[in-house]
């Protein structure tokens, strides 16, 4: 993740269950900037056996699992879905079909003029 962060910036660190296993660990941070950084550079952890995610509380928890077989659902369907915090998302998809594109000339390029 290459993320350098000072002891400043650490409000708190708490590591969950007993013994030598894996366990979780929870980071609360001082600046909400930094928390953000940390969880968009959590993708970089991808098949490390590493993950970072946000901590919810427990009904945002339960509503969530309740909304992610839909959101599967939509995505299935081709329709953009994602959960944010304890609602779900979904928009159509931004592309269009390869059948609906404009049609492009390439002999003909017009540029348009210059301003000097």
């Amino acid at each position: 993740m290459e993320i350098q962060i000072q002891e400043t910036e650490i409000d708190f660190i708490r590591r969950f269950g007993k013994g030598e296993n894996k366990n979780p660990i929870m980071l609360g941070l001082t600046t909400w900037r930094r928390k953000m950084q940390i969880i968009t550079s959590g993708r970089k952890l991808k098949n490390t056996g590493w993950a970072v995610d946000e901590d919810y509380p427990l009904e945002v928890q339960a509503i969530r699992k309740q909304l992610y077989p839909k959101m599967k659902a939509e995505r299935a369907k081709g329709k953009k879905a994602f959960l944010k915090y304890d609602q779900l998302i979904v928009s159509d998809t931004n592309k269009r079909k390869a059948s609906e594109s404009p049609e492009i000339d390439t002999q003909t390029k017009v540029k348009p003029p210059r301003n000097k």
